[in-house]
């Protein structure tokens, strides 16, 4: 009787650590790219494109290479945010790197930034 109770002590803890992990929710994955003119000033209504290239360079279609794009433009404070959640896997090691391309009138800003899943990934782009 004694080892029945220790058995269903045992089982009802395993059941718990099982229903908890399964209800864990992951953190987001953002990027936050903060676009700036040479004198440091945040620059608003900023077209930034985030996008992904394949790493396979037999490709030969440019277009095709382009795994992940995305296009924004910054808010007044000069700031964008791109969603990246869902786009990764549970117990992913590392993400990616993204390309950053920055537009605004005749001015141009490039960048680029590591991705780490499940926290938020700044860059600041300079445009000049």
């Amino acid at each position: 009787m004694k080892n029945l109770f220790k058995l269903s002590g045992i089982l009802a803890f395993a059941a718990l650590t099982v229903f908890f992990s399964a209800c864990k929710k992951d953190k987001p994955t953002t990027v936050v790219i903060t676009v700036v003119d040479t004198d440091g000033a945040r620059v608003k209504d900023a077209e930034v494109r985030l996008f992904g290239k394949s790493s396979n360079p037999e490709e030969a279609n440019p277009d095709a290479q382009i795994r992940f794009k995305e296009t924004k433009y910054s808010d007044g404070s000069g700031q964008v945010t791109f969603d990246l959640s869902d786009q990764t896997k549970p117990g992913q090691a590392g993400f990616v790197v993204l390309d950053i391309e920055v537009h605004k009138i005749d001015q141009t800003g490039l960048g680029t930034v590591r991705v780490e899943e499940e926290k938020t990934n700044e860059k600041t782009v300079t445009i000049q």
